[in-house]
């Protein structure tokens, strides 16, 4: 019987499940060896303490092995899920923040009740009556939170605390900043679509055109300062989640090659916390942090407290300097700057960047370096180097991250360009910045046309055990131009 139009060939679609689980096995297998060989315990769901490789710097083969298992898993979903099914429950995926908001924001918190009641767990006749919530629509909340392995209904209408509900517990900064994204952060998102459409909005692409401003009135940075027990959660949170996402910056770039008497430029540093470590590392470096003046005490406290041998030999200065302003730095040819801008040209659109790298110019002499820290989407690239989960693993086991960064290697087959949901912190960073300050992610190709138009020349982009990379970039000489 000839097959109708559209029909699908069985052999085919069994033979990419089968190639899908495999490949999941064998990422699967590469995170056991490294949990074997460092006599690391188990994974474990349920149990509410972190797991060790939930923080610090993790071994290349369990960082890689983590982002595979989670891109597979989507893959292998997206593959065997009804497609009518999987699109009205992924346009139903703002229950999903919403739940996590209730049970955070609750009095007290329905997520501290929970960890309260320790193994044996509460009931949610007893949650309701403490917080004031219904019981009935308490556990349609806790059933769309459990479904997603957040807690665990240990038996029906009790709920014990697992390890993914425990960073939402009050005192955690990871719940601090999961309030403000499934808050005011989402509610902004509702109306995404209508400001991507200028409805409400005058066409444009200023920060403050989006769509947070045309829900909440009030472009992001004037609402924070008008609500500052958001501010204050957003910042710890932010600070908490580098360490969690960001662990490998500090080790993985190669640092060592700038030279040994650098005077590192900390734009729009906020503490400087990476700096810190540098010059730690390096006793021959001096750094240059720069921040608005407001926030300048308190950047000089955190590193009288953690430096005060770096601020007593005169190694570090703090200069207040608006970004959208000319440095008041000055270029000098015998101890050239090396400028650092981290986590800032992510946040704003193309023409405010600009603005930032062209302020840089009187301090920055031709052939200087800037690192650029940021969020960077992958983009597919053709190769004809094609490799396997297995082989990918094989090859960089035993292997420290120098190596396996001067290997070269592509992202293995079957995932997607960018580890598919095993990098989605780094792709969903992109549409954030979209709506709260109507940036955009950029990938290499974005980021070297954006400095290139202000007279930087990119020489290299590092991949890190990080969800940043580093961009290096220098400074061009001004063109000549002939009679």
């Amino acid at each position: 019987m000839p097959k109708f139009p559209g029909a699908l060939d069985g052999d085919a679609a069994v033979d990419t499940l089968t190639a899908l689980v495999s490949s999941l096995n064998d990422a699967v297998d590469a995170l056991q060896t490294v949990l074997q060989a460092r006599d690391l315990p188990p994974f474990e769901l349920d149990s509410a303490n972190p797991h060790p490789l939930d923080s610090g710097l993790p071994d290349p083969v369990s960082w890689y092995a983590r982002k595979a298992i989670a891109g597979l898993c989507s893959k292998i979903i997206a593959t065997v899920q009804n497609p009518a099914e999987r699109a009205v429950v992924v346009s139903n995926a703002w229950l999903l923040p919403v739940a996590l908001n209730v049970v955070i924001e609750s009095e007290p918190p329905v997520v501290d009740l929970i960890a309260e009641a320790g193994s044996s767990g509460e009931t949610v006749g007893n949650l309701a009556a403490k917080t004031g919530i219904d019981a009935a629509k308490l556990r349609s909340i806790l059933r769309v939170l459990t479904s997603e392995s957040y807690f665990k209904e240990i038996e029906p209408g009790r709920y014990a605390l697992n390890r993914p509900a425990s960073v939402l517990v009050t005192g955690n900064a990871i719940g601090d900043l999961v309030s403000f994204t499934s808050g005011p952060s989402m509610r902004g998102g509702s109306v995404l679509s209508k400001a991507l459409r200028h409805e409400g909005l005058p066409a444009g692409e200023k920060y403050e055109q989006t769509a947070f401003q045309l829900y909440h009135h009030k472009p992001l940075y004037p609402w924070m300062m008008e609500n500052s027990r958001y501010l204050t959660r957003f910042h710890r949170g932010m600070t908490q989640l580098e360490l969690y996402m960001d662990p490998g910056i500090s080790s993985d770039y190669p640092w060592e090659e700038l030279g040994d008497a650098v005077t590192l430029v900390d734009i729009g540093s906020g503490r400087g916390g990476l700096t810190m470590t540098l010059l730690k590392r390096f006793p021959e470096w001096k750094a240059v942090l720069q921040d608005r003046e407001e926030a300048l005490p308190a950047i000089k406290e955190f590193w009288e407290k953690q430096a005060t041998e770096i601020v007593e030999a005169d190694r570090v200065s703090f200069v207040a300097q608006d970004f959208f302003e000319e440095t008041h730095l000055q270029s000098t040819d015998n101890a050239p700057f090396v400028f650092m801008i981290k986590n800032v040209l992510h946040n704003w659109p193309d023409e405010p960047c600009l603005k930032i790298l062209r302020n840089l110019a009187p301090a920055a002499a031709p052939g200087s370096t800037l690192l650029v820290c940021t969020y960077m989407p992958a983009i597919p690239v053709p190769s004809t180097k094609h490799i396997s989960v297995k082989e990918y693993f094989d090859q960089i086991s035993g292997k420290d991250m120098q190596e396996i960064q001067e290997m070269h290697l592509p992202i293995p087959e079957p995932l997607w360009a960018d580890w598919g949901y095993g990098s989605a912190y780094e792709t969903r960073s992109g549409a954030t910045m979209t709506g709260l300050l109507n940036a955009a992610g950029r990938d290499i190709n974005d980021l070297r046309n954006l400095l290139q138009a202000a007279s930087w020349e990119v020489v290299s982009a590092t991949e890190m055990r990080s969800a940043a990379s580093m961009i290096k970039a220098v400074k061009q000489a001004p063109a000549v131009l002939l009679n």
